[in-house]
């Protein structure tokens, strides 16, 4: 047989989280639309999502949003 089946993971392979719309910096070509107003999600929402996506066993994470590395 010439033609593989097409076979459909059964989750995820990459899952993208926005952890926060806080960013300070105003980037004219900012995608997300984050601002000084934004907000960082709960941490707590954040642990279950975390749980969630491990039991799902999704291969890879990343982390995004306004600018996380300031939260």
């Amino acid at each position: 047989q010439l033609i593989k089946p097409v076979v459909k993971p059964r989750a995820p392979m990459l899952v993208d989280v926005k952890i926060t719309n806080y960013c300070p910096f105003g980037c004219v070509a900012c995608y997300q639309n984050s601002t000084r107003e934004g907000v960082s999600a709960d941490p707590a929402y954040l642990a279950q999502v975390w749980e969630s996506l491990a039991a799902l066993q999704v291969f890879e994470v990343a982390l995004g949003g306004g600018e996380p590395t300031l939260d």
